[in-house]
């Protein structure tokens, strides 16, 4: 192996490539060492930590009870969704949730999953177009425009759906859907 090599050509190669291999665990076991009390300051002048302005050098921090810090303010309310998208056998289906803003523009893009990459940088057109046949878009209460893997929905109005099928369903269809307006 690779130690029989380096001891052809180096003195005390055993002994170094030892010493290197259980210097990390030595070292771990000396920090960890109880007998040992822990010095904040061994690691200072390494890693300094700025000083509390009115503690002396050496002193504790104080943890008085009127020291609490108030937590954080929750996150906002995630906004409601716009649209659903649900999956055919042969395809997809996007509709609006009943409830919420009406977006005025949404982008599709349509592919097929692969085993490594990026399906949508993947996609070909050799693999379907949305404007042709055997792909079927059906819309209402809505206008699309479809080329390749790519298509556009607008002029939404309350209650829209857009039905989109007659993909190859051996193969994993990936869809991505995003407000543009």
């Amino acid at each position: 192996g690779i130690t029989e090599r380096v001891s052809t050509r180096y003195r005390y190669a055993r002994r170094t490539i030892d010493e290197v291999r259980t210097c990390v665990a030595r070292f771990y076991r000396l920090l960890l060492d109880e007998a040992n009390p822990f010095d904040d300051e061994i690691l200072q002048k390494f890693f300094p930590v700025p000083a509390e302005p009115n503690r002396k050098k050496g002193q504790k921090p104080s943890s008085k009870p009127g020291d609490e810090v108030d937590p954080p303010p929750p996150p906002p309310p995630s906004a409601a969704p716009r649209y659903s998208v649900s999956k055919a056998d042969d395809g997809f289906a996007l509709s609006g949730v009943d409830g919420s803003d009406i977006p005025e523009e949404l982008m599709v893009r349509v592919a097929y999953d692969t085993s490594t990459g990026n399906p949508f940088t993947r996609y070909s057109r050799f693999d379907f177009q949305l404007n042709s046949s055997p792909i079927v878009v059906a819309a209402e209460n809505c206008e699309t425009k479809q080329k390749n893997g790519r298509m556009v929905v607008y002029s939404i109005h309350p209650g829209f759906s857009v039905s989109v099928s007659g993909f190859d369903v051996e193969r994993d269809l990936i869809t991505d859907v995003r407000v543009v307006k």
